[in-house]
């Protein structure tokens, strides 16, 4: 099997590829390969390293550098996704393998980082995902006081059943959820606050009103495919949704989608309105008030 995939952001690309035998990413820019990071090995993996033993590429990571009970494999291109973030102007670009964060490229270093390994070596660095710490950065943000309600357990079963194979909700999400008087609640955010600079009146979403926005309305229809959980609706005019972007991290980032950026097939990114770059300043700077 041969999985290659090509994702774009301007003039930066990375490619994935897997050629039945080992998975590397590389990050291009103008097509130019300027960071590069092993993924995996579907092969036996070697003792000895390959890059010690013989010149043809590419390498198969080695015991001594990689974990041994991996088993998260992508079946096809459709389990893969890639976000992009831009750090201290830096671009990085974050690849994920069935809704869980895998590794990370960044501009200009080699190699890249990856879950699958344990050591630091030529072909990858240990990435350090700390998804306990990101939880508690997100619960301290939020209000114990919310004037909403909280989802019960077999709602949210049945949004993650209605959303199996098209998009995944992260493991504080779910636990926010579940935990806080979100749904119903209502926010409101100053203009200098929200890095759109229109200021937010939102109404976090209940299930079902999520499972409509997303299966049943637009732009939700066109966004849930590329990763956009819809979380709140607006209280303004517009009537412009807000999501939170899944492929972003356990604390995620919060954005509006404007209805006329989409159509019946395509999406503008370039349209989404970026509110807080992490759910938890959203709910650090905003303010509720009563239904």
């Amino acid at each position: 099997m041969v999985i290659e995939s090509f994702y774009t952001k301007g003039s930066y690309g990375v490619i994935f590829h897997d050629d039945g035998r080992v998975a590397y990413a590389y990050m291009t820019f103008d097509r130019e390969i300027i960071s590069d990071v092993w993924l995996y090995n579907r092969c036996e993996t070697p003792v000895i390293p390959e890059w010690k033993t013989t010149k043809k590429m590419p390498f198969a990571n080695a015991t001594e550098f990689i974990i041994d009970n991996f088993t998260n494999f992508p079946d096809n291109e459709d389990d893969i996704a890639v976000f992009w973030q831009h750090e201290n102007n830096i671009e990085c670009a974050c690849i994920y393998i069935k809704g869980e964060l895998h590794a990370k490229l960044v501009q200009n270093q080699k190699p890249g980082y990856c879950i699958c390994a344990k050591k630091d070596g030529p072909l990858a660095k240990v990435m350090k995902v700390d998804v306990i710490e990101i939880c508690q950065e997100l619960v301290r943000s939020i209000p114990v006081n919310l004037q909403g309600n909280k989802y019960s357990k077999l709602n949210l079963k049945l949004l993650k059943d209605r959303f199996k194979d098209i998009l995944f909700i992260p493991k504080t999400i779910e636990y926010i959820m579940c935990n806080f008087n979100l749904s119903g609640a209502c926010f409101e955010l100053e203009e200098d606050d929200d890095l759109s600079e229109t200021g937010v009146e939102m109404q976090w979403l209940t299930v079902e009103d999520i499972i409509i926005e997303s299966f049943e309305a637009y732009p939700g229809l066109v966004a849930v495919r590329q990763g956009y959980l819809p979380i709140g609706q607006c209280l303004t005019g517009s009537g412009d949704p807000y999501f939170i972007n899944v492929f972003s991290g356990e604390n995620p980032i919060l954005v509006r989608i404007p209805h006329d950026s989409v159509d019946e097939n395509t999406f503008d990114q370039d349209c989404v309105e970026i509110i807080s770059g992490k759910l938890s300043s959203f709910f650090e700077k905003a303010k509720q008030y009563p239904t």
